[in-house]
Formats: structure tokens, sequence, C-alpha cells
């Protein structure tokens, strides 16, 4: 059975894709932070609770995952800092037959869409910074031969919970 890692599976895109990779018979481990988790949503079949604000709950859910020695098939990260998400697990990506890393952000935020108006500058550069670590990332795991793919996706128009 696969499995699939997805930071930020409280609400929104992240819980839609959990429910799609359930619906495809997935193993889906869904992050959220403590205080917007929803308990009786049955969807993600396993949570770890991480706040981004705090390193301490990162190393816990990194801890986590070695404890089962779970091996991920695809990272798709729907929020906060994806290098953080990438610390949980570099281990469990690269093992086996290696894995795929997605970070998923509107393309409206980036600051080479043709509509930019000028507004939400620090927005912009946080996720063209995703878009540059990705990248980053590609380049680090190819030199390495690790056999990880990234890319970035954006998911068109949604609206926020």
């Amino acid at each position: 059975m696969k499995t699939v890692l997805v930071i930020g599976a409280n609400r929104g895109i992240g819980l839609e894709l959990i429910r799609t990779f359930v619906d495809n018979g997935w193993r889906t481990i869904g992050s959220t932070r403590p205080r917007t988790l929803r308990e009786n949503d049955p969807s993600v079949s396993e949570i770890i609770k991480i706040d981004y604000e705090r390193e301490d709950t990162i190393i816990e859910a990194a801890k986590t995952l070695c404890d089962t020695d779970v091996k991920l098939d695809v990272l798709a990260n729907c929020a906060a800092d994806p290098w953080s998400g990438f610390k949980l697990c570099p281990y469990h990506l690269s093992a086996g037959n290696g894995g795929k890393i997605i970070n998923i952000f509107p393309g409206s935020a980036s600051i080479g869409d043709p509509d930019h108006d000028g507004e939400s500058v620090s927005y912009r550069m946080a996720k063209a910074a995703v878009n540059s670590e990705t990248k980053t990332l590609a380049i680090n795991f190819k030199t390495a031969r690790i056999p990880v793919t990234t890319t970035v996706i954006d998911p068109g128009s949604s609206k926020p919970d």
C-alpha cells in the first residue's frame, strides 16, 4: 500500500487531498496544527500534530515517523514552510523506490503573475521562496543520486474555509 503525508491536512486543499488518496486506497498520514484539528473527520487514518511555530513539535513528529519506520511515497505540502515539512522525512522519502515532494500554492501568489498588482509583497516573496526551495532540493537530490522528485503545483482557484 502506498503512503502519503499531507502537511496541512486539517482543512481545504489538504483535507481534500487526504480524501482523494483514501478513495484510491492509500495509507494517509496528515499533519495538523493542534488548534485546528478536526477530530471528527475520519479521512485521515493517522494524525501527526505539528505547530510550525514550534521546532520541538517538528522534531517530535520526525521521531514519530522514525519510530514507525514508515516509507513515504509522497509528501504533499499544503501549508507552512516546506523545508520544515521536509525535515520530517528525508529518509522516509528516499527509502525504497524514492518518492515525490509536492509543494502546493496558488500561482496568483507568484511574483511573475500577470495580474500582480504590487500588493501582498511579503506573501508573494514567501511563495517565490517556495519555488526556489523546491528547485534547490531537486538539484541537491539529483547531485546526491537520491531518487526523490520535487514539484510545485498551482491548485487553481479555491475558497478558503
